[in-house]
C-alpha cells in the first residue's frame, strides 16, 4: 500500500507495461526456498499488486514463473520470468566465510534442484517457441560466482542443466532466435558479463 501511494509509483504503473518475477524479500523469508511457510500467502500477495487476472494459468499452478511474448512472427521477442524461490532446495553454508564474502558454499548434489521440475519442462517447453530475442529473467544471479551470496553456482547441476538447455535448443533448430540475454537481481549492484562458447557454431 506504501508503494501504490507514490506518485512515481503510479505515474509508472499508469504507463508503462510491467511485468515481475520475485526475490526472497517479497516471498517473505530472507533467502527463501522452498521450504519458506510463508509463500503461498505471498504469492497471492504478490500477484494481486502486479495485478494478474484471476483467471490466469499462474494463479492456478505452484511458483510465479511466467511467460510474455511481444511483436509480430519473425520480430518477436519472448520474455520469461523465473521462480529460483517456490522449488528451490537449500544452500550449503560455508564451514568458514570469508571476509566480505556471503555465507555459502557451492554445491555439486545433483537431487538438489533450483526451478522444480513443472518449471523445467515449462522452461524447455518455452525455448522452443519462435522468438529473435529472448530475455530469462532470474531473481539471483547466473554467471558471476565466488562471491558467496546466492546464485546458480550454488547449485552447479542446475546451472550447468541451463546452459546445456539454452545450447542444445540453439544447435536443434537454428531458425529459433538470434540470442538469449539473461537479466538478473537480487545483489545491489549492477555488472554487464558474457559468456563465450554457450551458442554452437
Amino acid at each position: 500500500d506504501l508503494l501504490r501511494r507514490r506518485p512515481s509509483w503510479r505515474g509508472a504503473a499508469n504507463t508503462l507495461a510491467t511485468v515481475a518475477t520475485w526475490d526472497d524479500h517479497d516471498v517473505g523469508k530472507s533467502d527463501g526456498d522452498a521450504s519458506n511457510p510463508y509463500k503461498a500467502v505471498a504469492k497471492e500477495l504478490f500477484l494481486d499488486f502486479f495485478g494478474v487476472p484471476t483467471d490466469d494459468v499462474t494463479r492456478g499452478r505452484e511458483g510465479v514463473y511466467r511467460r510474455f511474448e511481444f511483436g509480430p512472427t519473425g520480430r518477436r521477442v519472448q520474455v520469461l520470468l523465473l521462480d529460483t524461490r517456490w522449488f528451490r532446495s537449500s544452500l550449503d553454508v560455508a564451514p568458514v566465510r570469508e571476509p566480505g564474502h556471503g555465507p555459502y558454499a557451492p554445491s555439486d548434489d545433483a537431487t538438489r534442484t533450483m526451478l522444480g521440475d513443472a518449471q523445467w519442462t515449462w522452461l524447455t517447453e518455452s525455448l522452443r517457441r519462435p522468438a529473435q530475442l529472448r530475455l530469462l529473467v532470474s531473481s539471483i544471479q547466473l554467471l558471476p560466482t565466488g562471491h558467496g551470496w546466492e546464485c546458480w553456482e550454488m547449485l552447479q547441476p542446475e546451472k550447468d542443466r541451463l546452459f546445456n538447455l539454452l545450447s542444445s535448443l540453439q544447435v536443434e533448430d537454428r531458425a529459433m532466435g538470434n540470442g538469449v540475454v539473461i537479466l538478473s537481481g537480487d545483489r545491489h549492484i549492477g555488472g554487464v558479463y558474457k559468456v563465450e562458447g554457450v551458442r554452437s557454431a
